[in-house]
């Protein structure tokens, strides 16, 4: 890599992620673009062995830089990422995830020939204890859209997911319009991605498998409790906030009522989840009355009264 411009910086937050971390770096510093890049680590307050590991690859390539935090959570390492980078675009790899080697080549040359503002690839799930891969689906046809049909297919969160981590952004989406992570609540990707399209103008595809994405037991999708329902409902709610503050949500308001059932959906497999971990706990059905009745009340037109009520839901 020559000359002092940063084209691109891939935000990787650490967090107890020992067994992970090195597979996640060696992906990384293995990439074969020619292009300039920056490998930014938030150490988020980590207690196991990670940043050993970080600070041995550290010395070797000095292409990577370390910044420290006290634990914030993942969000909050996202923004501090998002401060700390320099690079044109940016990307976030999660440090139990790892690219393939073509990751940011195909990315980044995908955005300066179409001009995007973002840029999305198709994605491998890795199952972390058998190794199988399997693909994503469906997968989005190859091409360059205009943001906002891309924001109604986040909305739906069906062909476009609202992942954070399988795309790369221009860094100025987020700079320019103060975008940050929600801090202190999970599917933060949720929120987010709507907004990132909304502030953009042209988004490129690419078919390529660029990410894989673990399941491993112990991440927040791994470990799904009655709290992370509550703040898959909170974000829910967020994204209608954010739907009426930018004056978006007559337009978007049926796709919007179609995420709440496929949000309805989604939550009751949670809770069946919840009571197979805790048979004991027999009040899956009154738990998932009340998440149906927050959805209801969320795409109704009575939003003064729903947004005074997002955070009282609690759950048995």
């Amino acid at each position: 890599m020559n000359g002092d411009k940063i084209n691109v910086s891939i935000i990787v937050p650490v967090y107890n992620v020992e067994q992970y971390i090195e597979r996640c770096l060696k992906s990384l510093v293995e990439q074969t673009c020619s292009c300039n890049y920056e490998i930014v680590i938030v150490n988020d307050g980590t207690k196991d062995n990670s940043m050993e590991i970080v600070r041995r690859f550290a010395d070797e390539y000095k292409f990577i830089k370390i910044i420290e935090q006290e634990n914030g959570g993942l969000s909050s390492a996202r923004n501090t990422g998002i401060a700390n980078a320099i690079g044109e675009y940016i990307a976030f790899v999660d440090s139990d995830d790892f690219v393939s080697p073509d990751y940011i080549k195909l990315l980044y040359e995908s955005a300066v020939k179409n001009d995007s503002d973002v840029v999305y690839s198709n994605y491998c799930n890795i199952m972390d204890e058998s190794g199988k891969k399997i693909g994503n689906f469906p997968k989005h046809k190859k091409g360059v859209f205009d943001a906002e049909k891309i924001l109604k297919q986040t909305l739906q969160d069906i062909t476009v997911r609202s992942y954070v981590w399988n795309k790369l952004y221009r860094r100025r989406v987020f700079t320019d319009n103060a975008l940050e992570f929600p801090i202190g609540i999970n599917f933060e990707d949720f929120v987010v991605m709507p907004q990132v399209f909304y502030h953009s103008e042209r988004v490129s595809f690419i078919p390529e498998s660029l990410y894989n994405y673990v399941h491993r037991e112990g991440s927040i999708t791994g470990s799904l409790c009655k709290k992370d329902i509550k703040n898959y409902l909170i974000a829910f709610s967020m994204l209608r906030g954010f739907m009426e503050e930018k004056g978006i949500y007559d337009k978007y308001k049926f796709t919007y009522w179609v995420l709440s059932k496929k949000i309805d959906i989604t939550i009751y497999g949670m809770l069946i989840r919840c009571w197979s971990k805790d048979p004991k706990n027999t009040y899956v059905v009154k738990n998932y009355l009340k998440s149906r009745n927050f959805l209801k009340l969320y795409t109704s037109k009575d939003y003064s009264r729903a947004s005074s009520s997002h955070n009282q839901i609690e759950f048995i």
